[in-house]
């Protein structure tokens, strides 16, 4: 029985499957299980994993799409590890990731981390190389923390993930954020202060409309519980959600409701709002790509 399984959840991903798959096989840590969850896909992905000859290797089918939580989900359900590392089916890691990750965990006796990662935007530039700053967030940075990519980064004791509980299946996009709120609950999050994987954004015109309810659904299963610890808290989630709500809109071609929902998140938290329009909205006015 190995003490580690990663988990890929891949759907209609024959394009980069391989590499996903090649990056894991490569890991100077080799004691290790690698369970693709195949979530319906419909081009060539499950034949390019069964193409695949390693003997860490399994191919775990679901019967009915249900989303990326959903297919991590199901790999947990079929993992013999006792830590679980993520790994989304269009990324990548370097060779000595799961070491120098291991190596930390061990070190600071935490049982989850992730890794800094170096992020790829859709249409090509320059990589972004981005270490979470601080390298512990608490439960309250991980309100606004909601691009720090567990799903290909975060390695977890089965126990503690068991903790946490699964990712919601109702949601399609966010789900990860959802999952991270509810970790914030129990401690913060290390992170290991180098960039070991590759994270290629996804194009936000795919999933805006995802997106937008994602939002919705975040502040309705958190807002309350927060707000009964401290109203800011509360408001910093509402705002951040807002921030989403007010991309996903802006990327769908719907400007005034982008517009009606940056200015609800800079009415909450006014420097937060500032910021991200000044990242992120102004500077991509031409392209409309927040």
């Amino acid at each position: 029985m190995p003490p580690v399984s990663v988990i890929i959840p891949a759907y209609n991903r024959v394009a980069v499957i391989g590499a996903a798959i090649a990056s894991v096989l490569d890991q100077s840590f080799t004691d290790f299980e690698l369970i693709v969850v195949d979530d319906v896909s419909t081009d060539g992905t499950v034949a390019a994993v069964e193409a695949i000859d390693d003997p860490r290797l399994r191919l775990v089918r679901r019967a009915a799409n249900g989303g990326p939580g959903a297919a991590r989900n199901s790999g947990v359900a079929a993992a013999r590890g006792g830590i679980i590392a993520f790994l989304d089916s269009d990324d990548l890691w370097l060779p000595e990731k799961l070491t120098r990750q291991f190596a930390f965990m061990g070190e600071r006796g935490v049982p989850v981390c992730c890794t800094g990662f170096e992020l790829h935007r859709p249409g090509g530039g320059a990589p972004e190389i981005r270490l979470p700053d601080p390298p512990h967030l608490s439960g309250e940075d991980m309100i606004e923390k909601a691009d720090i990519t567990i799903g290909t980064t975060m390695a977890i004791e089965r126990g503690f993930l068991d903790r946490v509980g699964p990712f919601d299946e109702n949601m399609r996009r966010l789900e990860d954020w959802d999952w991270q709120l509810r970790l914030g609950r129990l401690g913060g999050l290390d992170f290991v202060p180098e960039a070991l994987a590759i994270h290629h954004a996804p194009d936000m015109r795919d999933i805006a409309e995802a997106t937008g309810i994602a939002a919705r659904l975040i502040v309705a299963k958190h807002a309350a519980a927060l707000a009964a610890v401290d109203i800011g808290l509360a408001r910093r989630l509402r705002a951040m959600a807002a921030r989403h709500q007010a991309s996903a809109n802006w990327m769908s071609g719907r400007y005034p409701a982008a517009l009606g929902q940056a200015l609800l998140s800079m009415s909450l938290q006014p420097g937060a709002a500032l910021g991200f329009a000044t990242r992120r909205l102004i500077p991509r006015l031409g392209d409309k790509d927040p």
